[in-house]
């Protein structure tokens, strides 16, 4: 939902000219394979990487997923001569940081990128799922582009807003109408990634949902599903899935890296990833769906959960006003689950007239790293079929209790009876009516002599 795109340019249409070296051409990296599905068969595959619950064991996990590939020709041109090529032939790019890897996340941040980043968009050529799931869990947006739409030659755009639109639930504007609409529709959570995001496409293009970034979501959501299912299987609390290592305020986990970035970020803490000394990043996908009462799915969105922020990536819908309502109950679920405020991204006129209002960016990356490691509720409501069968509830307006009731009480006030005093004195604060019952005129002249309609004998 947060209709984030890509920023194009001219020159980049000069790079699907060049072809690539032969001498130059290497074979890939084991790590670049594709991908075999993961999921609960993983354990019957003798994989075990997924079935851990710890910090390293997430760490271990998510350095396991592979990496997808460029398009076409450009599969067998190492990073480093790729990197070259588009630095020499897109100038704009050497305009942007570029962030090789983690290490390099965090040297950015810690010379203070968010202070310094001018036009909110890095760029990168690493498209490890690992390294995709450590830039939302440092308040990116990751954002994939084509150079000279085409090519196959696809470049990552960490994008850190200079604004960020925010949804703070207490602000949550929802209209009558999309209340009643509500009745219409159930809600899941978590069931249908893949076909949200067919619905993305269908609604928007590909946009930046290239092939590398879609297969990095699907990567990483069916890697958090595995560990959840171990984790149930082994009776483990979902908050132990990497998320608990820094429990209470967050202060603890936001010190790795401060919002301006000028300040202690290798400090070791409980939880530090052994592969890199660097808190493993818990970022987990997550897909909201609204489905009519024939079992159609309608709308739908699909974001990243970071501890108790919830980030919107992209959503769509099918049928008239079915992504209003899907908002406002994935407004609702999410603050039932627990979670401190929604991520919604770049601003557009719907995300405000919801509630939201903007941020800007050093203030939500301090708000935001103060909650991504505390643990959310989502999986609770996620398995509450009677709520999500029945989601309109969520957002009917509460009858107020006696206690909430004014009592009516028999002597009037001081101040209702002192407005009277004054109408009684003063025949300007009286309405026509009351003027004629007192014997005043309408123009407010002098009073008349009131009318005997007394019998005497």
């Amino acid at each position: 939902m947060s209709g984030d795109g890509a920023p194009s340019s001219a020159a980049a249409a000069s790079v699907a000219h060049v072809n690539p070296p032969a001498a130059e051409e290497a074979t890939r990296s084991s790590n670049e394979a594709t991908p075999a599905p993961a999921g609960e068969g993983e354990e019957a595959r003798g994989t075990p990487l997924l079935s851990g619950t710890g910090t390293a064991d997430l760490a271990a996990a998510l350095s396991a997923l592979p990496e997808p590939s460029q398009g076409g020709r450009w599969v067998t041109m190492p990073r480093a001569q790729l990197l070259a090529l588009i630095t020499a032939q897109v100038p704009a790019y050497t305009m942007r940081p570029y962030l090789a890897d983690e290490e390099g996340v965090r040297r950015q941040l810690a010379d203070g990128l968010a202070y310094t980043l001018v036009d909110d968009f890095c760029w990168s050529l690493n498209f490890r799922p690992r390294f995709v799931a450590r830039l939302c869990f440092e308040g990116f947006l990751p954002i994939c582009s084509e150079i000279a739409g085409g090519t196959g030659l696809y470049v990552l755009l960490p994008k850190l807003h200079t604004r960020r639109c925010v949804l703070e639930f207490e602000k949550l504007h929802v209209a009558k109408s999309t209340r009643k609409r509500s009745r219409a529709f159930t809600v899941s959570i978590n069931r249908a990634l893949d076909q949200v995001i067919e619905g993305c496409i269908e609604q928007h293009g590909q946009d930046w949902l290239h092939p590398p970034m879609r297969a990095i979501f699907t990567a990483l959501f069916e890697c958090h599903r595995a560990r959840t299912t171990a984790s149930r299987r082994s009776g483990a609390h979902d908050s132990d899935l990497g998320t608990s290592q820094h429990r209470g305020n967050g202060r603890q986990g936001a010190q790795h890296s401060p919002p301006g970035g000028r300040g202690n970020v290798n400090g070791g803490a409980q939880g530090e990833d052994p592969l890199t000394g660097w808190s493993a990043p818990s970022t987990r996908m997550a897909s909201f769906e609204l489905w009519d009462r024939e079992g159609r799915l309608v709308a739908g969105e699909l974001g990243c959960i970071n501890g108790c922020c919830y980030t919107s990536f992209s959503g769509f819908h099918r049928v008239a006003n079915s992504g209003s309502v899907q908002l406002a109950l994935t407004a609702r679920l999410l603050e039932r689950a627990g979670f401190r405020f929604w991520d919604l991204g770049q601003e557009f006129e719907y995300k405000t007239k919801l509630g939201a209002s903007l941020w800007p960016r050093l203030r939500f990356l301090e708000r935001f790293r103060a909650v991504r490691h505390l643990p959310s509720r989502i999986h609770e409501v996620e398995q509450d079929l009677d709520l999500l069968a029945n989601p309109a509830e969520l957002l009917q307006v509460p009858r107020p209790t006696a206690e909430q009731v004014p009592r009516l009480t028999a002597e009037p006030d001081a101040e209702v009876a002192g407005r009277d005093a004054a109408m009684d004195d003063d025949p300007r604060a009286m309405g026509p009516q009351q003027r004629e019952r007192s014997g005043w005129p309408q123009d407010l002249g002098a009073p008349t002599q009131k009318r005997d309609t007394s019998y005497s004998s």
